[in-house]
C-alpha cells in the first residue's frame, strides 16, 4: 500500500511539473482594445480586448481607451499567465 501511495504521489507531482504554461522570456507583441485602465500601487492593470489574460505595466506609461498594439513579455504570477507591457503604438 504505501508503494502504491509513493507512486501515485511522484506520478502527481510530475504532472503537475509538465502541465505548467509556458512563459516566454521573447518580446511579444499582442493588438486589440483598451477598454478600461486603473493604476493601484505603481501598477497599471489594463482591460483589454480580446485576450484572456492579465494585462499590467510597471511603467509609467498612460494609456487612453482605444486600439493599439502593446509589446511586453508574458511571465507567470500567482499560477496565472500575465501580460507585462514595457511600450505600446
Amino acid at each position: 500500500m504505501l508503494i502504491v501511495a509513493a507512486s501515485v504521489a511522484v506520478m502527481g507531482l510530475l504532472a503537475l511539473f509538465l502541465i505548467r504554461p509556458q512563459v516566454s522570456p521573447n518580446l511579444v507583441s499582442i493588438s486589440g482594445e483598451v477598454t478600461a485602465v486603473r493604476t493601484a500601487k505603481g501598477v497599471t492593470f489594463i482591460s483589454f480586448v480580446p485576450n484572456d489574460f492579465i494585462v499590467v505595466s510597471f511603467n509609467e506609461l498612460s494609456f487612453e481607451p482605444m486600439n493599439h498594439t502593446l509589446h511586453g513579455r508574458l511571465q507567470e504570477y500567482k499560477g496565472k499567465v500575465e501580460f507585462v507591457v514595457e511600450s505600446y503604438d
